[in-house]
């Protein structure tokens, strides 16, 4: 059984917000509703976007730092996190 750490359970909390999900519109709105990797549009093929962060070193305070998040569609998101060790800070014992 997996235990989520304290800094976890803050970081899902918060992405369920409504701060996050402001952040989120904004991004939408600035960058549009297409992945930033592949070029999907939202709704084609069932396509499901979602904003990313490409770190967390500005966790919480996203929009002055709108270089960290990327708009990216489901297949996207997934290949990165499988890619890459970012969820260091949020490790699950």
């Amino acid at each position: 059984m997996r235990v989520e750490t304290e800094d976890y359970k803050r970081y899902k909390k918060y992405i369920r917000s409504k701060e996050w999900q402001t952040v989120r519109d904004t991004i939408f709105e600035e960058r549009g509703r297409k992945c930033q990797c592949c070029g999907r549009i939202e709704g084609e093929d069932k396509c499901k976007l979602s904003v990313h962060h490409n770190s967390y070193n500005n966790l919480y305070d996203e929009l002055n730092h709108k270089e960290d998040l990327l708009v990216v569609c489901s297949v996207c998101h997934k290949s990165i996190h499988m890619n890459r060790n970012n969820f260091k800070r949020f490790k699950m014992n």
